[in-house]
């Protein structure tokens, strides 16, 4: 896989965001799943956050709920995101 830097990073994720979103450019969850993999492997976490709200909700990848949870629990620790995800009262 190749590394990404910091500045790469945020050019990958603003791209995921229109391709998720379809903004500018043929919406493509699936596409942009694999992208938002790449950086979450790298550990970037906004990464991990926006990958488990795609399989919170089934959204260009297989529905998994408890993948979208550990994923959420691996970013809460910097975004402290995982109640806008899964509601009040389910936190890592």
């Amino acid at each position: 896989m190749i590394a990404l830097n910091q500045s790469s990073i945020h050019r990958v994720m603003y791209g995921n965001h229109l391709l998720w979103v379809g903004k500018g450019i043929a919406q493509d969850s699936s596409l942009a799943a694999i992208w938002f993999e790449k950086a979450a492997a790298q550990g970037f976490d906004e990464a991990k956050y926006k990958l488990g709200i795609l399989y919170s909700n089934g959204d260009g990848v297989e529905q998994d709920r408890e993948k979208a949870f550990e994923l959420s629990c691996e970013s809460e620790e910097k975004m402290e995101t995982t109640h806008y995800l899964f509601g009040d009262g389910c936190y890592c």
